[in-house]
């Protein structure tokens, strides 16, 4: 009996580390990252590369309230410190400190993660249901399209399903613990704790404290002790981020992104941002001219996008979770529990409409996911049970819903293919063909960028978000204290459009600079008869060009060799408009 035991824990093990097989081939074919992963690697490479919590991002928002150190970056006010940590700790175990490096680091810590969370959820269903023994709430969190994503995408998700489902196990231990008890103190200590841990990885999870505050006084009877306890642990725990924020913001609650992403529209991110805080106009300003209104517009297609979502397995399990709603567990604390989820979840969800985009408001469902796992698979099993199926039919039922939940999980997955290694020309415009190693050995400087993640990534040096025209230069360079010494475009040459040419690539760039500095001089002869030893553009183009330099530029992690082409920002701002 032992040795038929010992055999389907082995089995299972195997099954959940299945996922973990499936992600190897992403370790060398690294995706295209959104712009929020791409933002957490790029800090968390920082961290490992300067042993400190920064990001050479430069946002005008961030250089207002935040001291520089002393090579220009700034302290990383977006991210939790406890992902930014872990990941940070990979990368420097495999010498991943490097410009460019960092991914293949990021995503061994996400399988980790991923098998640890389906590790918990097994746990959680056997604690709560011990006369079950089924494995099926495991299977629904490690199969899961947000779980399998967020292994191969750098982000909190799986960190915080982790945290989450102890946090759960620790809530409803107490609730049936006796408020005179010596366990109810610890219990409520280790709540606290976990908590604290919440907040260091998830900003937002300053939402559900009143809720879990409540769950503690109400499951301990009012218990002053459990609740201070509580108090206390999560005070202690979280300390590091409030004093972390009151020494470089001055503001123990400060958060960088809140009040960045909450004035992102749809028309053009970033151009609510720079025309609000980084010039002239304050926060207030822009809220009361309209910008309340776009607010509340985000939200609402925020909460639009997540509906398809509802297709993948996370809403699968979510469904089951919904629906369990209907019928009450024999066991009363976790009734208490689902209550408490199903008040938490919908507020966490609408106050992060407000910021993030649909893509991060589905990763934060991960912080639910184990519980939610958990309850809905037993409300599945509940319901067959109830039913007194047939063995063959009970069985087929609980197939079906596997191979659906695998299934679509592992259909977003495939759906999200290792992409080639695009095409990465960036036009530099700068003061010499050598102002990357100025920007890397002098810290007066800051180099303006289309994509300024991509190009701290790679460059590893201070970037800023390119203004929307050139009359906002000088704002820019006010606000960060610092000179521009150059900028760069990234042309918009897509893979999934085999009609364009790299030629269409670098006019439509060329064009984008032509309607940011309205360039009218010409090129000399001599000069442009030097550029087309190289490349190759229309007339029309070049003759709107003049002093340039063309300098190879490494991929660190590919070394493949791409020309910069660079002009004189001094000459640029000389010209008469």
């Amino acid at each position: 009996m032992r040795l038929g035991r010992l055999v389907r824990n082995i089995l299972t093990l195997l099954l959940l580390a299945l996922p973990c097989v499936v992600l190897l081939p992403r370790l060398n074919a690294p995706i295209a990252l959104p712009e929020s992963a791409l933002d957490q690697l790029l800090t968390a490479r920082y961290t490992a590369a300067h042993n400190r919590l920064g990001t050479p991002v430069l946002r005008p928002l961030d250089v207002a309230r935040l001291t520089s150190f002393g090579d220009g970056a700034l302290p990383d006010m977006r991210h939790g410190m406890l992902y930014t940590g872990l990941s940070a700790v990979a990368m420097k175990v495999l010498h991943e400190t490097q410009g460019g490096q960092g991914q293949r680091a990021a995503t061994l810590l996400g399988m980790g993660l991923l098998l640890t969370g389906g590790l918990v959820t097994l746990w959680l269903y056997r604690r709560w249901f011990p006369q079950r023994d089924n494995k099926l709430a495991a299977f629904f969190y490690v199969w899961s399209g947000g779980a399998l994503l967020a292994a191969v995408l750098p982000g909190p998700g799986l960190l915080l399903a982790i945290l989450g489902g102890l946090l759960c196990a620790a809530l409803v231990s107490l609730d049936v613990t006796s408020s005179s008890s010596r366990s109810s103190l610890w219990l409520a200590l280790a709540a606290g704790a976990l908590w604290g841990l919440l907040f260091l990885s998830l900003y937002s999870a300053l939402l559900l404290l009143p809720f879990l505050l409540w769950q503690v006084v109400v499951t301990t009877r009012r218990d002053i002790r459990a609740v201070l306890a509580f108090v206390v642990a999560a005070g202690v725990v979280a300390a590091p981020q409030l004093l972390r924020a009151q020494k470089f913001a001055h503001n123990p609650l400060y958060h960088s992104r809140g009040i960045e992403l909450i004035m992102r529209t749809e028309s053009h991110p970033g151009t609510a941002l720079y025309h609000a805080v980084s010039l002239p106009r304050t926060v207030s300003t822009y809220l009361t001219h309209g910008g309340f209104l776009e607010v509340l517009s985000k939200s609402a297609s925020t909460l639009v996008e997540l509906l398809p979502r509802s297709l993948g397995t996370v809403g699968l399990c979510l469904l089951l979770f919904i629906t369990s709603g209907l019928m009450r567990f024999t066991d009363q604390r976790l009734n208490r529990l689902r209550r408490l989820l199903f008040l938490m979840i919908p507020v966490h969800l609408i106050a992060l409409s407000l910021f993030f985009p649909a893509d991060e408001c589905a990763s934060v469902l991960l912080l639910y996911g184990p519980a939610i796992a958990v309850l809905g698979a037993a409300f599945l099993q509940t319901t067959i049970h109830a039913r007194r199926l047939p063995r063959l039919h009970a069985r087929g039922v609980r197939l079906a819903w596997t191979v659906l939940c695998c299934g679509a999980g592992l259909a977003q997955l495939l759906a999200l293919r290792p992409a080639p290694a695009p095409i990465r020309l960036y036009a530099f415009l700068g003061n010499s063909g050598a102002y990357l190693d100025r920007l890397q050995t002098s810290h007066d400087g800051v180099l303006a960028a289309d994509a300024p993640e991509t190009m701290a990534l790679y460059a590893d040096v201070p970037v800023t978000l390119l203004p929307t025209s050139s009359t906002d230069f000088q704002e820019v360079e006010a606000r960060l204290n610092k000179e521009i010494v150059g900028f760069s475009l990234t042309p918009n040459l897509r893979w999934d459009r085999p009609e364009d040419t790299a030629l269409q690539a670098w006019g439509d760039t060329y064009r984008r600079v032509l309607g940011l500095f309205a360039l009218t001089q010409l090129m000399p002869n001599n000069e442009r008869e030097t550029l087309r030893q190289y490349v190759s553009y229309p007339d029309s183009l070049i003759a709107s060009i003049r002093s340039f330099q063309v300098t190879p530029i490494q991929e660190p992690q590919q070394g493949n060799d791409y020309s910069a082409l660079f002009w004189d920002m001094d000459y640029i701002r000389a010209i008469p408009r």
